[in-house]
Order: C-alpha cells, then structure tokens, then sequence
C-alpha cells in the first residue's frame, strides 16, 4: 500500500479499498491518510508474496486485485 496514494483515489471513487505491506509504519501512514480523507483504516502488515483473500479482514470475497509497484 505505500503511502496510499492509490487506495485514496480508488476509494474517493467509492471503490472498497484494502492494502497490504512489509513496513508497519507504511501501513500506519497509509490507514492515517485514509482516516484523513474520511475512508476506513483498511491497510495491514502483509507479504504479498504470501497473500491470500483470507487475509483481508471481515472479507469474504473481492471484486478485483492490483499489485501497484510505482
């Protein structure tokens, strides 16, 4: 997720937004920004080379995945 640039834009258009990434302080910057913009903390500490559906909380199924590497 990043800074959550991307997770802003895509729920600003009223897109349900998750994030996942290595660096907790990534996460707690990303859910801050998302907080910020009036969106949920939805951002985790995860391995995208380990990722599952299953990881996401509360979710029980998704519509599309992106792997954003910018």
């Amino acid at each position: 997720c990043g800074t959550g640039r991307l997770l802003v834009k895509l729920g600003q258009a009223g897109y349900e937004v998750s994030g996942n990434d290595l660096n907790a302080k990534a996460v707690k910057y990303c859910n801050d920004r998302l907080a910020k913009h009036g969106l949920p903390r939805s951002a985790f500490v995860g391995d995208m080379a380990d990722f599952g559906v299953k990881d996401l909380p509360g979710r029980k199924k998704i519509d599309a995945a992106f792997n954003m590497i910018n």
